[in-house]
């Protein structure tokens, strides 16, 4: 794993222009636009392949931007993550070996609507930026995600620390990505879309519930697709949810995957005190296949994960309360 500091010595030769001196812990990115050299040339270990960024950040709220502030990162021309942050935050999104494979890596960091602080644009306060290779899916793999795992740096926002043999989800919306081979993102002679066969171990474990009165309904969704929907009893042993995801030239996948059911212990009424927000427990992930669709099998299948599709979730509203 690759860490970088405002306070290390060559910061000077990372943080390029929209930031402030270091102080203590942190820098200050100063203005609307921030650029950063992300140290990926051609001597790099990292160079050309899968990452996951995490990037701890404080977002100051003021009367200026009394909501927080909308954050865009881009590594070259590839927009990697836009989200509104409110105080202190860990930020985690994750850049394909597309996005990394040039030779000068800049981070370009926009912010809509910087506080102002005596004066000064200030837009937020970085503290650290981890970087963390990640693996490619491979047919037959399975990848776990306990603690110790290599695996767990596929898990975007909405997860706890991993456990023994698994980790929760956390909240009522998880991120999983998957990077595949591009080569097999694609075919030569097969028309059709090109899809690959998910297999998701996952476990409903609501604490204490003995008379079974809570229940999950579980969506896997990506770009807008729901690929799959399924309602999930609170208590058994693991759950293999078959999901078939569309691929793309670049090989990436941002897989959201919500628990309706997420509640916490309070709610149920085990815990009084324990307010915690958690969905169900994730094991393993295994690539059993990819394949062009339609095929004799599933004649239809192709026709729902096209674009205009009616699985598309782009413009639903819901909500959910715990």
């Amino acid at each position: 794993m690759l860490t970088l500091k405002p306070t290390d010595s060559d910061a000077d030769t990372i943080f390029l222009s929209g930031w402030k001196a270091p102080e203590h812990d942190f820098v200050w990115a100063l203005g609307p636009v921030n650029i950063m050299n992300i140290p990926l040339g051609p001597a790099s270990e990292y160079r050309g392949r899968n990452l996951k960024f995490t990037i701890e950040v404080n977002v100051p709220v003021t009367a200026s931007n009394p909501e927080g502030s909308r954050l865009t990162f881009m590594l070259g021309s590839t927009v990697l993550l836009e989200v509104t942050v409110k105080e202190r935050s860990r930020l985690v999104f994750h850049a394909p070996a597309a996005a990394t494979a040039p030779r000068l890596n800049i981070l370009h960091i926009t912010n809509d609507n910087p506080a102002s602080i005596n004066g000064m644009a200030l837009g937020f306060q970085l503290y650290a930026i981890e970087i963390e290779e990640l693996p490619m899916l491979r047919r037959g793999e399975v990848l776990t995600f306990g603690s110790g795992s290599p695996h767990t740096g596929l898990l975007g926002g909405g997860w706890k620390n991993p456990e023994e043999g698994f980790s929760w989800s956390t909240g009522r919306e998880s991120g999983l990505t998957l990077f595949f081979e591009p080569e097999a993102c694609y075919s030569e002679t097969d028309e059709g879309v090109r899809v690959a066969e998910i297999l998701l171990s996952v476990s409903f474990h609501d604490r204490i519930d003995p008379e079974r009165r809570h229940w999950h309904v579980l969506d896997v969704i990506s770009d807008q697709l729901l690929l799959h929907r399924q309602i999930y009893p609170r208590v058994g042993g693991l759950v293999l949810i078959q999901v078939f995801v569309p691929l793309q030239p670049e090989g990436t996948r941002e897989l959201r995957l919500i628990d309706h059911g997420a509640t916490t212990p309070a709610r149920l009424g085990n815990d009084p005190n324990d307010h915690s927000v958690l969905g169900f427990q994730l094991f393993s992930l295994e690539l059993a296949r990819i394949l062009t669709l339609p095929c004799p099998e599933m004649p239809d299948l192709a026709a729902l994960l096209a674009p205009g599709s009616p699985l598309s979730v782009a413009g639903q509203r819901g909500g959910n309360h715990v």
